[in-house]
């Protein structure tokens, strides 16, 4: 159940006074006039005045008040679904993202230029569904067929020439897939094929004949400049060097004709006016349009008539209701009969149509909302989560419980209620709930899951802009993030080959000390032996020279 304006069944509280007037005015007008007047003579002032009808058409009026009430809040319950129908061609967008689209002959490259062309072409569809297909080495299916433009755009805006990872140009890849992206059922097909011709699969033209017998027309728009130009190619062995390789790409008009001509479609160049742009809505005109369920929506069922059906009914009721009666002196009606007959009238009215209106989760709901804006977060997730364990799946309640869990810095406790949220059928709220996770993951600096659901909070909700703009800036700093881990990487080699460097160098001195020092303890060892030797020497010469002394005949 939903109440869109749940703030206005605050005005059912004014319905208590009421009641309580109804009650008590009998009584209070006959103690007034015992007052001033004996009791007998009450008959003959107000003998034609019926204090029963006179009740009854007060009761009448508060309670087609309350209804009123209810149908201005709108509730709303029991989903149903709508199909939409509108007549629009089936169109699948062929976008050539190999390296050669890096080339800078038409400014700035060849890529963004093809981009803003299939954007022009976007702004021009009116019923119309399209699917974007990039294409190098292989094709995938980016966007399948849908006629959400701006979730389409975002898609579009994201491709580069790294979208792809295997390199090279096959044209045939992607008109094979473009080809299983159409219905069996669509009557008339069109494939828009942006590239610069090079077609190293040599396979585009032969299919192209094979579709065209299928009925599916290709038109194709050429890129770049028939003398063209150079490209370099950063590979992983020229990262951090001074020389890179270079590729030589030009346009293949004659390519991009023949894959037109195979499937009775047309050849245009790109130009800075675009004017082949609306040459192609021209023949888009031309052709038939198909008869499409576009989409399926679940809505809750409006279920204020009711409530306004028996306020203009009791209305009419009490209209045609007299305080008076015919006969004066005509007994009153007793206080039970009384109580049973308003309980006869009001029982279809009141009890039954509020039988499955759970206004108290509203009003917890609304209370919340106003605890929340006035900043006392911690009252509104207590409110909050009172409510959210009563209602487990209520993607509002766990929506705003989340919310205000987040204000409180717990970021895991919200991340779970935004996570039930995400079961919301109002795209709005599922947006918002994506939304709120991003920034959760943003602020953890997780920008490529903060990356994915601010895309989930796009593609449910294209006119929410603060995602949009979320994308963008997640998408810059987790190429930042990952150029800076680059480097890091590279410096930590560097790092680590320094750290080897040192460690080699610190060993070869090492084992110079070490041989410094055994060569000086050999020349040590040497002195040493010498000095013994030299010492013995001259102990054998003292030990001969007193006896050749006493030989001596002249002594």
């Amino acid at each position: 159940m939903n109440i869109v304006h749940p703030q206005l069944l605050y005005l059912l509280l004014l319905l208590l006074p009421l009641i309580w007037l109804i009650a008590t005015v009998q009584t209070r007008m006959r103690k007034r006039f015992h007052g001033f007047a004996e009791s007998s003579f009450w008959d003959f002032y107000f003998g034609q005045w019926s204090s029963f009808f006179h009740r009854l058409k007060a009761v009448l009026l508060t309670a087609a008040l309350g209804l009123l009430i209810i149908a201005l809040a709108r509730p709303q319950w029991d989903n149903e679904t709508q199909d939409i129908r509108r007549s629009g061609l089936d169109i699948a967008i062929c976008v050539d993202v190999s390296k050669s689209m890096d080339a800078t002959d038409m400014t700035p490259t060849r890529l963004q230029r093809a981009k803003d062309q299939i954007s022009a072409f976007i702004d021009e569809q009116r019923g119309d569904r399209i699917a974007i297909i990039p294409f190098a080495g292989t094709a995938a299916v980016q966007c399948p067929l849908t006629d959400d433009y701006e979730a389409a755009r975002l898609i579009l805006n994201s491709l580069d020439s790294n979208s792809i990872p295997v390199w090279g140009t096959d044209i045939g890849k992607a008109l094979k897939v473009a080809e299983s992206v159409f219905a069996s059922t669509s009557k008339t097909r069109l494939i828009i094929l942006i590239s610069d011709g090079e077609d190293l699969g040599e396979e585009g033209i032969k299919l192209a004949h094979t579709l065209g017998g299928k009925g599916i027309i290709i038109y194709t728009l050429g890129v770049g400049s028939p003398a063209g130009t150079t490209v370099r190619l950063q590979t992983d062995y020229s990262v951090g060097s001074s020389v890179q390789p270079e590729i030589t790409t030009k346009l293949d008009t004659k390519t991009l004709e023949k894959i037109a001509g195979a499937a009775n479609g047309q050849f245009y160049m790109v130009t800075p006016a675009q004017e082949e742009i609306q040459a192609i809505m021209k023949q888009i005109a031309l052709r038939e349009r198909n008869k499409l369920s576009s989409r399926r929506l679940s809505l809750f069922r409006e279920q204020f008539r009711p409530f306004a059906v028996g306020a203009l009914l009791l209305l009419l009721i009490e209209a045609l209701i007299s305080s008076k009666v015919a006969n004066p002196r005509r007994k009153p009606v007793t206080t039970g009969a009384t109580t049973l007959l308003l309980l006869c009238f009001l029982l279809p009215v009141l009890p039954l149509s509020a039988l499955n209106l759970p206004f108290g989760k509203a009003l917890q709901n609304s209370r919340g909302n106003l605890t929340y804006r006035k900043k006392d977060y911690r009252k509104a997730e207590a409110i909050f989560g009172k409510n959210a364990l009563t209602h487990p799946k209520d993607p509002l309640l766990q929506y705003n419980h989340g919310n205000a869990q987040y204000r409180l810095k717990n970021s895991g406790g919200a991340a779970q209620s935004w996570q039930t949220a995400l079961a919301a059928k109002d795209a709005k709220l599922k947006s918002d709930a994506y939304y709120n996770l991003g920034n959760s993951q943003f602020d953890k600096k997780d920008y490529a899951a903060a990356l994915q659901a601010y895309r989930q909070a796009v593609l449910a909700n294209p006119d929410n802009q603060a995602a949009r703009f979320n994308y963008d800036l997640a998408k810059r700093l987790l190429e930042q993030q990952k150029q800076r881990q680059q480097q890091q990487n590279q410096q930590n080699k560097q790092d680590q080959k320094k750290d080897q460097n040192k460690d080699r160098q610190k060993q070869n001195e090492q084992q110079q000390d070490k041989s410094a020092q055994n060569e000086k303890k050999e020349a040590a060892e040497r002195i040493l032996k010498a000095l013994e030797q030299k010492e013995m020497n001259d102990r054998k010469l003292n030990n001969q020279a007193p006896q050749r002394l006493q030989n001596n005949k002249w002594w």
